[in-house]
């Protein structure tokens, strides 16, 4: 794991996925995972595409879904991240998605301009009692949502997510980004 690491460091994708390959037929879900997470971090797609799809079934977790979902953002492959939200949510019946995940897909929606989507999106995850389990992790929540409708210049709504999370439901005080952000939209 120590050149897998050093691999990470230095985004160097194809030493990880020969890292990967030495390990015989059988390599961990820990060396899946960690390779996978160098090609995404060199932003290498259709690499971690190709190891995502050959995975084993359980080397395939939410932290391998939310690496490859928020590649997709990361490359703005919108469709790309949605299919696999939907995957994690519908086809693999032990996994679910969790607020990584919907902050990766709202991510990837705001870079395309998908404001309405992403905002669905964040409504969903309330829906469904997914929460943030920090006060930051609520900043960040609503920092990726309020940047979804600032990049669409969707002032109004940004501006209600910004008061919406200083509502006693969240009691969230802003901080400078959430400013900036609704300053950009």
């Amino acid at each position: 794991m120590q050149e897998m690491r050093k691999c990470a460091q230095r985004r160097a994708w194809q030493d990880a996925l020969w890292l990967l390959e030495s390990c015989g037929a059988s390599p961990s879900e820990v060396v899946y995972r960690a390779t996978l997470d160098v090609c995404a971090k060199a932003l290498q797609f259709e690499e971690a595409s190709a190891l995502f799809d050959r995975m084993p079934t359980h080397a395939r977790s939410e932290i391998a879904f939310n690496t490859m979902i928020n590649l997709c953002a990361r490359t703005r492959r919108v469709d790309e991240a949605r299919e696999l939200f939907e995957r994690l949510q519908n086809e693999e019946a032990n996994l679910k998605p969790n607020v990584i995940s919907y902050n990766s897909l709202i991510t990837a929606y705001g870079m395309s301009a998908m404001w309405q989507e992403a905002l669905q999106a964040f409504d969903d995850m309330l829906e469904r009692g997914i929460r943030a389990q920090t006060e930051d992790g609520w900043r960040i929540c609503f920092s990726v949502v309020m940047t979804a409708c600032a990049r669409a210049g969707r002032y109004a709504e940004a501006r209600a997510l910004l008061l919406r999370m200083q509502e006693p439901e969240f009691g969230i005080a802003p901080d400078a980004g959430h400013f900036n952000t609704l300053l950009t939209a």
